[in-house]
Parts: structure tokens; C-alpha cells; sequence
């Protein structure tokens, strides 16, 4: 909600982010866990989020960089499965606000809007419902 009110992601939201996943590793791997089926799908998650973020830049599609960091830390937490998972649902929410907005003529395509929180939404989405769970314990 902080990137509505300010437009900036804190890092300590990211940081818990972090913490959070690197503490369930720590579980998982007291618990017999094999050292790639624990970090293998974080480190893989991280770098498919922070890609998929980076190629708007590259094409001139202005993304913050606390959307990218923030999104690179949920692909940490849940995987490339469960982050896409989360991006779907982010993309979903942000075309229902751009109909929206362009039905009551207060926006349009170049209005900026911020991604966090319908990042955040996807996120708690996954978390309660993930779709790709039984997918991703196949591969991994």
C-alpha cells in the first residue's frame, strides 16, 4: 500500500521478503530436503521475475526499479511457477484498472500506475490458491 500512497517499494518489505524464503530453505533442509530441491527453485524464480521485469526496459516500457526488486524477491519466495502465477494475476488486475480508467475517461495506456500492490495481490492469490503447486513439484 506504500507504493500508492509514495510510489516506492520499501526495502525492508523486500528484505522480509527475503528473509521469510531463506528461513523456510534453512526448515526444509534441517528436515532432510536435498540442497537443490530447496534453493534451486527460489535462485531460478528470482532470476525468471528480474528477466521478465527487465524486458520492458530494454524496449523503452518504463518499470520502476522497486517493481522490478519487489518482483524479483516474490519469483525468490515462490518459484518461476508460483511468480507467474502472481504475474497473471497482476495483469489481470491492472487491465480490469485500465478498462476502468479509460471507461470514466480519467486515464489511459500512458497513465502510470503503480504495480506493487496488484503485484502484492497476485502474490497473496498464489499463496492461497496456487495453481502450478502439483506442476512445479513435478519438475523440481
Amino acid at each position: 500500500m506504500v507504493d500508492l500512497g509514495i510510489k516506492k517499494i520499501p526495502n525492508l518489505s523486500v528484505l522480509a521478503l527475503l528473509i521469510v524464503r531463506i528461513a523456510a530453505i534453512v526448515f526444509e533442509l534441517i528436515n532432510g530436503a536435498s540442497v537443490k530441491g530447496a534453493i534451486f527453485p527460489s535462485v531460478i524464480g528470482l532470476a525468471a521475475a528480474f528477466i521478465l521485469y527487465q524486458l520492458p526496459m530494454l524496449v523503452g516500457i518504463p518499470i520502476g526499479v522497486g517493481d522490478v526488486k519487489f518482483a524479483s524477491a516474490i519469483g525468490y519466495c515462490l518459484g518461476v511457477f508460483g511468480f507467474l502465477q502472481a504475474a497473471i494475476i497482476m495483469a489481470v488486475g491492472l487491465a480490469l484498472l485500465l478498462i476502468y480508467l479509460m471507461a470514466t475517461k480519467k486515464g489511459s495506456l500512458k497513465t502510470k500506475v503503480p504495480m506493487g500492490p496488484f503485484l502484492a495481490l497476485g502474490t497473496v492469490a498464489t499463496v492461497i490458491y496456487p495453481v502450478f503447486a502439483g506442476v512445479s513439484q513435478q519438475i523440481f
